[in-house]
């Protein structure tokens, strides 16, 4: 498949990552939030909120990703360093979006050998026929036949927050205790 040209505008605003073809990454609650053009770097910049669920964690993050508005860029095909520091890349293209409910992107790795694919939707919780369409689109493109579902729950997202905010709090009491 080749990428879909890109209406950023269309694409702005916020986006749940709510499931995976293979659950390779350590992040739940996983969020984009899109911007409506490139800065004056010719740069999209993503703000990602997630939970790193790595290690038996549930760290709440926030980071961001700037993304080249490049001609793949504007034909659905985006490639950045996994990590800042790192030469390793990650490629997604984007499938298909109607802008309002869902995009479908796949893509590849240089950390492995498996193939990617991400849902993204403009809601946290998708019903059973939202699921259900997206299952069955991604059979249709790419013969996937399993998608996994991604931690969204406002609950256990939410909580991650009020952990970070517990942690910062005992710290600052153990703190006043030892300067005591």
């Amino acid at each position: 498949y080749e990428g879909t040209v890109i209406d950023l505008k269309g694409l702005s605003g916020l986006w749940f990552e709510t499931a995976r073809g293979f659950n390779l990454d350590k992040m739940e609650c996983l969020n984009y939030t899109v911007p409506d053009s490139p800065n004056d770097k010719n740069m999209v910049e993503l703000q990602l909120e997630f939970v790193d669920a790595a290690n038996s964690k549930w760290d709440n993050v926030k980071r961001s990703k700037s993304l080249f508005w490049d001609d793949n860029a504007k034909n659905g095909i985006f490639t950045w360093n996994i990590e800042e520091s790192s030469n390793m890349t990650v490629t997604y293209k984007l499938l298909e979006t109607d802008h309002t409910s869902y995009a479908l992107f796949c893509g590849n790795s240089d950390s492995t050998s498996l193939p990617l694919y991400k849902v993204w939707t403009r809601n946290r919780h998708l019903t059973d026929e939202q699921k259900i369409f997206i299952q069955n689109k991604f059979k249709e493109m790419l013969q996937l036949q399993y998608l996994n579902y991604v931690e969204q729950s406002e609950e256990k997202c939410n909580n991650s927050a009020m952990r970070a905010a517990g942690r910062a709090l005992l710290a600052l009491a153990l703190a006043l205790i030892a300067y005591l």
